[in-house]
């Protein structure tokens, strides 16, 4: 069994990243929509899921996979209390320079599709076996994904979106990618609605009219995701932690990640 993981943090050095068995679930908040930023292959492994993208859901059973091109805003909710999926990430870079046009690839819902989905098993089985020339395996395996990728029509999901609508989707997109890069430093409305040249007032309503989150909701629980992962991941003091996350006073801290992650940091830390 090999001991290296092939992460997305790695994929300078191998543009494709694997991550099987991810699980989410049934939640009371309405879930984080992020940006997409490589292309993405999602086989839905254990019941039903809901996808949230730009302005439109796209139910997704058990048995069927998602193709995610980059800049795609979107979420990822159960349907039932728990689903599970298998995740293939191909490098953006790495599909440019096989002059795989990703301005013009849309969504894409493969049901019964038998070819994509032996790759894609292919793959995760070469990544959990480990075997001699896994990598080497596992991108032929890639290869043809994208070479069949690009032969299918995705005239289903294109964009039908007005002018407007396409602005809309701009301007929160950039306030995302914004939060993403930010979120450990301080982060107001006001800023956001600089940023992407709107009215205060009109990007809040905008905000959550696409993701269903106002704008600070969305910023604290975002910094709460990042606190929850480096709580489970390193050594650091609460108090630090907090800091690095763009919160100034330990306290509210805690009490906004009680909130929403439902346990206290310190609880997360012991697990």
């Amino acid at each position: 069994m090999h001991k290296e993981k092939i992460k997305e943090n790695n994929i300078a050095k191998f543009p494709v990243s694997i991550d099987c068995n991810i699980k989410i679930y049934e939640e009371n908040l309405m879930p984080l929509m992020y940006i997409n930023k490589h292309m993405r292959l999602l086989y839905f492994v254990y019941s039903d899921a809901v996808v949230k993208f730009d302005s439109r859901e796209i139910d997704i059973k058990a048995g069927e996979i998602l193709v995610l091109p980059p800049d795609l805003l979107y979420s990822i909710r159960a349907k039932n209390e728990q689903a599970m999926y298998h995740s293939i990430t191909i490098e953006r870079n790495f599909c440019e320079c096989l002059d795989f046009k990703l301005n013009e690839f849309n969504i894409l819902k493969l049901i019964d599709n038998a070819e994509v989905k032996n790759h894609f098993e292919q793959m995760v089985l070469d990544y959990k076996i480990g075997k001699e020339l896994y990598k080497i395996k596992i991108l032929s395996e890639a290869l043809s994904v994208l070479n069949h990728l690009y032969k299918l029509s995705a005239d289903n999901y294109k964009n039908s979106l007005t002018a407007s609508e396409n602005n809309k989707l701009s301007a929160i997109k950039n306030a995302i990618l914004h939060i993403e890069q930010n979120f450990n430093k301080s982060i107001s409305v006001d800023d956001l609605s600089d940023i992407t040249k709107t009215d205060k007032s009109y990007f809040s309503r905008v905000f959550k009219e696409i993701t269903g989150i106002p704008p600070i909701e969305y910023i604290n629980r975002y910094r709460c995701k990042k606190a929850e992962c480096m709580l489970k991941t390193n050594n650091k003091a609460v108090s630090e932690i907090a800091r690095l996350c763009g919160f100034d006073n330990l306290s509210y801290f805690t009490r906004t990640y009680k909130k929403y992650i439902g346990s206290l940091p310190s609880k997360t830390m012991q697990r």
